[in-house]
């Protein structure tokens, strides 16, 4: 039998912005996100703006939560379902890549 180690011994998963995506700040602190890919766009929010930011670099999906509360001076606890949620809706989108 094989010894595959337990989950928390893995590297946390780090993912990162799609490189066919632009993000264009608008005044306010949002952005309008473009796909060169798919010209699909979407206008940001000031928290996806900084998210999607922060995922210029790779991330985890704990460092995103830990930036959003930091952001919002919140618990990273209680950012951590709305990144997770905005990371799914990324990756549903191809919006990120590992």
């Amino acid at each position: 039998m094989f010894d595959t180690g337990a989950a928390e011994d893995l590297p946390p998963k780090t993912m990162r912005l799609a490189s066919s995506l632009l993000l264009q700040a608008e005044p306010g602190g949002g952005a309008l996100i473009i796909d060169d890919r798919t010209f699909m766009t979407a206008r940001l929010n000031k928290s996806a703006h900084i998210l999607l930011e922060a995922l210029k670099q790779p991330r985890t999906q704990e460092e995103l939560a830990t930036i959003l509360a930091d952001a919002a001076n919140c618990d990273t606890g209680e950012a951590t379902g709305p990144v997770t949620r905005f990371v799914d809706e990324l990756a549903n989108r191809g919006w990120i890549e590992p």
